[in-house]
């Protein structure tokens, strides 16, 4: 009697599994496994950082990048600049990061927000490469265009913060472009992604 209870409650526990199933193209995938990948694609469109995300086509083809020495952005802990300076790391490049995103100024049409998130959409030689930046400083309104997209003076629409001593002598004292600190800066800006 205790075997034939066995038997039943194995193939009860077998036709369970057989109902977790679900069928795709003649084979079958676990429920589980189904449900996971769905959470995954569920996770990945409903970030908000992604989802909220917005793009902005570059005004012109100027690859110039300009440059400020950190030591022109404020100290003050009052400040949102000032907060974010604490958590500067210099990278090789002589270029000031936060949590792996290089500090950088743009004006006030693309965000106002130190602390904002932008990835720079770069098209050099033929590909693209984007260059994550967070925003550690803004330009000031009046020396802006119209818009507020580009600098008066040198057409830039990116201003990075670095250590002037620590950036390569080409960048720093014949061009004044960031794009010769390094392969990651040569290119066009084409593209602004700013995360709200």
């Amino acid at each position: 009697m205790e075997n034939s209870t066995r038997k039943s409650s194995r193939k009860e526990n077998k036709s369970k599994e057989g109902d977790a199933r679900l069928s795709f193209g003649g084979g079958f995938i676990r429920k589980k496994r189904v449900l996971s990948v769905v959470t995954i694609l569920m996770l990945l469109f409903t970030n908000p950082v992604l989802s909220q995300a917005k793009s902005y086509k570059a005004p012109w083809n100027n690859g110039f990048k300009s440059y400020e020495d950190a030591h022109c952005i404020t100290n003050s802990r009052k400040l949102p600049q000032g907060k974010l300076k604490r958590k500067y790391v210099l990278s090789k490049y002589g270029v000031y990061t936060v949590n792996g995103r290089y500090c950088i100024a743009v004006g006030s049409y693309y965000s106002k927000k130190v602390g904002t998130k932008m990835d720079l959409v770069l098209r050099d030689n033929g590909k693209n490469r984007v260059l994550k930046c967070i925003l550690a400083d803004c330009k000031a309104d009046q020396d802006t265009n119209k818009t507020h997209q580009v600098h008066k003076g040198d057409g830039s629409i990116v201003e990075f913060v670095v250590q002037t001593g620590a950036l390569p002598r080409r960048a720093a004292y014949i061009t004044g472009d960031v794009s010769d600190a390094g392969r990651p800066f040569r290119g066009r800006i084409i593209k602004i992604k700013v995360y709200r």
